[in-house]
């Protein structure tokens, strides 16, 4: 094993071991959209429960602005003491939009962002259940979505991290288009598949039901 590939491993292991001793934060916000709402954690409140844990487990999450293309951007990175580091990009909006809307908007990206990175759950989707969600349009969806980072998210993405995922698809991002939706959760299923048989093997049902006769 070359040495970047060590630490990029002890990086990996670090976040693992994150995800198994942090919990949820409390969702005490609650927001208003039109005809739905929704209870989650502010960007504060997500960053607090890993606060005391990851120095331990010799990692940091740092975020940063940038411009592209005439877009704001949230740069998103978890480095760990063994000098790996992962970062991924999230657009936040037009750089020419208001200055309210762009900080809603970057306090929103920073804290989803944030939340996927560490698999953390920020967002009580219950109070979804029953509503009569007005979505999004495409054009409109394209512009507060950053399609490929997610699909990034999921490809990459373990079992706890694609639950998150699954949480935000219940809770804000339900007011995708419904088509949108169906793509995103059948690419989920895609990469559970994949985690699956990385777990059991290609013959893992066989596996799990007959565990004295293993059919490999």
């Amino acid at each position: 094993m070359t040495e970047q590939a060590d630490a990029t491993s002890q990086l990996y292991a670090a976040l693992a071991k994150l995800q198994k001793v942090v919990k949820d934060p409390e969702k005490t916000k609650t927001a208003n959209a039109g005809q739905y709402s929704f209870k989650y954690a502010d960007l504060v409140d997500v960053l607090n429960v890993a606060r005391d844990a990851m120095p331990e487990l010799g990692l940091v999450l740092f975020q940063k602005t940038k411009i592209s293309d005439g877009m704001l951007i949230v740069v998103t990175t978890v480095a760990h003491l063994s000098g790996a580091s992962e970062s991924s990009d999230y657009p936040v909006c037009d750089v020419k939009e208001k200055p309210q809307i762009k900080g809603a908007a970057t306090t929103y990206a920073r804290r989803y962002a944030a939340s996927i990175a560490l698999g953390i759950s920020s967002v009580d989707d219950s109070d979804y259940q029953g509503a009569s969600v007005a979505r999004l349009s495409s054009s409109r969806a394209n512009q507060v979505l950053n399609v490929k980072f997610l699909q990034a998210e999921i490809d990459e993405a373990d079992h706890k991290k694609l639950d998150r995922i699954d949480d935000e698809l219940r809770g804000p991002l339900s007011i995708l288009p419904v088509k949108w939706i169906l793509a995103i959760k059948d690419r989920m299923e895609t990469r559970r598949d994949e985690l699956d048989k990385a777990d059991y093997g290609e013959n893992g049902e066989e596996l799990f039901e007959n565990p004295d006769n293993p059919q490999r």
